[in-house]
């Protein structure tokens, strides 16, 4: 390595350090709610704590020559600090606080003004790559404020474009990527589940939206699955999940017993059927392998 290079690698340990103790030393006035409130000394040291233990981690291992220490060091600290950035952005708009709940979130959108689509594409596409926000709570407010059309429309091509994106951080950047993004247990839950039922088992779990897609998005990349098959899959399936729900907030309405009674029917009945799915998907995938041998068999012989 020659001076250049260490003088590069040394000053982005060291712009990186400063930008995460700033963004550090200004978080707790970012904090809402009662639990951040409650435990904000606690979790401003833990986080202060973990980034100095990333910097020295970073320094140390750069003058011991640990090429990959340092760089995996240096990728942890840059992963902190756009994490302290995003939450200090999204808690002063006001994001945070209104993230769970339809009402909250729509006025939020709202707020926005003329910028309100742009704003609910982005949010819509983030929140299969970064964000943890349940689209269920999105795809509520969205038809509540465009109504089910335009909420389909927005959320249908965002949704998909942030999938395949999360699909190609799987698929080329790898599992210690997915993990830092997603966290290491629950990664490994998922790929568990998934070992050896992955086109099959994904898109049950796409089309039924009682699973973490995001994280699904990322163990599929990680998976035997190929782009085209995933492309395809993601086209067919998150069209008919997006759809049910916008299409669904606009019938059955929250505000009235039936209404609830009749989300509560909706939901019991797609659990029921991923059971009968997960039953029978063994037998289902040894049906569809004879399909394919036959038909191949099929193919060489009229050639």
């Amino acid at each position: 390595m020659d001076g250049r290079e260490r003088i590069a690698v040394l000053t982005a340990i060291t712009l990186l350090g400063a930008c995460g103790f700033i963004l550090t030393a200004f978080l707790p006035s970012f904090f809402t709610g009662s639990f951040f409130m409650r435990y904000r000394v606690y979790i401003t040291v833990a986080v202060a704590a973990a980034l100095l233990t990333g910097v020295t981690l970073a320094y140390s291992l750069f003058f011991a020559g640990n090429k990959t220490g340092y760089r995996m060091s240096l990728s942890a600290i840059f992963l902190l600090d756009f994490s302290l950035a995003i939450f200090c952005l999204l808690s002063a708009t006001g994001f945070l606080e209104a993230a769970n709940d339809p009402e909250s979130f729509r006025a939020y959108l709202l707020s926005a003004g003329a910028w309100m689509d742009v704003l609910f594409i982005v949010l819509q596409f983030l929140q299969v790559v970064v964000l943890p926000l349940p689209s269920f709570v999105t795809l509520l407010a969205g038809t509540a404020l465009f109504g089910a059309v335009k909420c389909f429309l927005y959320s249908y091509f965002s949704i998909v474009a942030g999938s395949v994106v999360a699909f190609l951080i799987g698929r080329f950047l790898g599992v210690r990527a997915v993990k830092w993004m997603v966290g290491e247990d629950t990664l490994e839950k998922w790929m568990n589940k998934m070992r050896g039922k992955d086109n099959l088992l994904l898109t049950a779990m796409f089309i039924l939206p009682l699973f973490p897609d995001d994280v699904l998005c990322f163990v599929a990349g990680l998976s035997s699955m190929t782009l085209l098959y995933f492309v395809g899959m993601t086209l067919v399936a998150r069209g008919i999940a997006v759809a049910g729900t916008c299409f669904l907030a606009g019938a059955l309405p929250f505000t009235t017993w039936w209404g609830i009674l009749a989300w509560v029917g909706v939901w019991v009945t797609e659990f029921a059927l991923f059971l009968l799915f997960r039953k029978n998907q063994d037998r289902l995938q040894r049906w569809l392998h004879r399909r394919r041998t036959k038909n191949k068999g099929a193919k060489s012989s009229a050639s």
